[in-house]
């Protein structure tokens, strides 16, 4: 995971691994502590990995290899030796005794590419609309280890058995996914494509979406309940609330779907009569609305249009008279979705 400012971007640079195989381990140290002197050496021209060591146990020995390739076939083996193939190695077994230098080649046979991915299970908005789910589709005889999956030539990840959530999408948009399977010698298929368009959002509650990044002075944003556990209270009653404990801001991505956000603000009932903030409403870096001063048992009513607004940051500042009492409560926020077109 790399932290990438809002707005902004940060270079990688992948590189590939050199085209061989290799040595993972052996027996003898996956499961002891004696040493086998294992070395390996690999020539390229004829696709043939060296092998030697010295059998440190009695019982049937293994060598475990990256594959590399469809199949392998022994050279010049100094013991009897069989090789097995499983999903992401190759294990080579030896029966020889013990102390005995043993020596062998394998051949690989030429790579082949993988077979391009079938399309895989998309999903849109199951979260939200800020979401697309890709679960790429592996058969039981599948040698594929793994996908790496991009966003409009973006990298979006890589996954081998799981579900991959691309969450850094915007409602409403037509995005263009690609989908590249690698083999587990490292080979990868051709592309497949496949489109994808996000929902747009309905009306809903500004508290139902994920919070973007936050400060507070005391604690943290809290959603509905008082820090006790009791549903915060606003001149007698109750009702959905993002609640702020002494100065701080939330920042929600709204990313202009929505025509306009209402609801109420004040301090909290049960807060004491000593509180005293401002409420203070951003967007995109710019104050688009603020309530003044209010003091305990004051509330004001708001709606502001933020159909130009991407980033949408509450902001709660003291008025003046220190923190004690300064819990802030934006009451029912509401966001009034955009006509959908």
């Amino acid at each position: 995971a790399l932290p990438v400012p809002p707005g902004g971007s940060r270079p990688l640079i992948i590189t590939r691994h050199e085209q061989r195989p290799s040595v993972i381990g052996d027996s003898v140290s996956l499961l002891g502590p004696e040493a086998s002197q294992l070395t390996s050496q690999w020539e390229p021209a004829r696709r043939t990995l060296h092998v030697n060591l010295i059998k440190t146990l009695d019982e049937p020995f293994s060598v475990y290899l990256t594959p590399y390739g469809e199949g392998v076939r022994f050279t010049g083996a100094s013991v009897s030796a069989t090789a097995y193939r499983g999903r992401g190695y190759v294990r080579i077994q030896i029966s020889a005794p013990r102390g005995q230098d043993v020596r062998f080649s394998v051949a690989f046979e030429e790579m082949s590419t993988p077979e391009p991915p079938s399309k895989p299970r998309v999903v849109v908005g199951a979260a939200s609309p800020w979401s697309v789910h890709i679960e790429p589709e592996r058969t039981q005889e599948s040698e594929v280890a793994g996908w790496y999956v991009f966003r409009n030539d973006w990298l979006v990840g890589y996954v081998a058995d799981a579900l991959l959530p691309d969450l850094d999408v915007d409602p409403g948009v037509p995005y263009s996914y690609n989908v590249v399977a690698m083999g587990f010698d490292g080979q990868l298929s051709p592309v497949e494509t496949f489109p994808a368009r996000t929902p747009m959002p309905g009306d809903m509650l500004l508290t139902r979406l994920p919070i973007y990044d936050w400060s507070v002075a005391q604690g943290r944003p809290l959603i509905n309940r008082m820090p006790n556990g009791e549903f915060a209270r606003l001149g007698g009653a109750e009702a959905p609330s993002l609640i702020l404990v002494g100065e701080g801001g939330v920042r929600y991505k709204v990313s202009r779907a929505f025509e306009q956000l209402s609801g109420t603000v004040g301090i909290e009932d049960g807060a004491g009569d000593k509180g005293d903030v401002v409420f203070t409403l951003r967007g995109d870096n710019q104050e688009i609305w603020s309530s003044g001063p209010l003091k305990a048992g004051e509330r004001v009513a708001f709606s502001v249009d933020i159909g130009d607004v991407y980033f949408l940051d509450l902001v709660v500042t003291d008025a003046g008279g220190g923190e004690e009492g300064d819990v802030a409560v934006w009451f029912n926020p509401q966001l009034k979705a955009k006509p959908r077109q």
